[in-house]
């Protein structure tokens, strides 16, 4: 079977195919004369849970212990709950003070945004999770973003200016694009072959191991952080 096949078979594209394969996720074997992949029905039945583990926010990373069989699925979904249980409780800090802001009866005119922020660089500092003022320079309209240019899932978390920089000259490197940093930072600006580039980050990296998965996985820290995607916008 060829790959455009599998493509029609999968509804995944033919790029994203190839990236797994990169990956490791996906064996694939050569034909002996002509050297041309041959997918078979085992290929189709893994890109399948591939596009199943993802569309459950599965990093890739996991998804390969899974495959290899240093973790279990059921393992590798429970680990999954936590991370979106810890993201909930992220996003409740929006929400709540959001609502202590109309208990306040705060208007525009009485407003001290000051205050407000170190609240929130407190509520941050303990885990909580805010909007960056960054994204104003992707957005179109009433907060409506544009469609990233790619995307990408860092090798390490990223958390340190150094660290994003770094994971942007690895990536660049294995697909042969050239880069060049206008900006360096937490929000670089790039520019990846020749075109102008934002990039931010989203979906923190978040794990607390609980009962029996702190048994099983003690390598875990009881909070980790760092993030999970790295989004590439036109720079406008």
């Amino acid at each position: 079977m060829r790959i455009k096949e599998v493509q029609e078979l999968t509804g995944i594209t033919i790029k994203n195919i190839r990236f797994y394969e990169e990956m490791g996720l996906l064996q694939v074997k050569r034909e002996k004369i002509n050297r041309y992949r041959d997918y078979g029905e085992e290929q189709v039945e893994r890109l399948m849970q591939i596009k199943l583990m993802r569309k459950l926010g599965v990093s890739l990373r996991t998804m390969k212990m899974v495959f290899d069989g240093e973790l279990d699925f059921k393992s590798c979904l429970e680990l999954r709950r936590e991370e979106i249980r810890e993201e909930k409780e992220q996003l409740c800090g929006m929400e709540i003070m959001c609502q202590e802001l109309m208990k306040r009866r705060m208007e525009l005119e009485n407003l001290d945004a000051e205050q407000i922020l170190e609240e929130i660089e407190k509520q941050e500092k303990a885990g909580s999770h805010f909007i960056n003022a960054a994204w104003d320079y992707i957005t179109r309209g009433k907060n409506i973003l544009p469609d990233c240019a790619f995307w990408f899932e860092p090798e390490e978390p990223i958390l340190k200016p150094e660290e994003f920089t770094k994971e942007l000259e690895l990536y660049c490197r294995q697909k042969g694009m050239t880069l060049e940093f206008l900006h360096e930072g937490m929000e670089p600006v790039v520019r990846i072959d020749g075109k102008k580039y934002v990039c931010m980050l989203e979906h923190p990296r978040t794990v607390q191991t609980k009962g029996l998965l702190r048994i099983l996985f003690p390598f875990f820290a009881p909070k980790t952080y760092g993030f999970k995607f790295v989004y590439v916008y036109p720079y406008q």
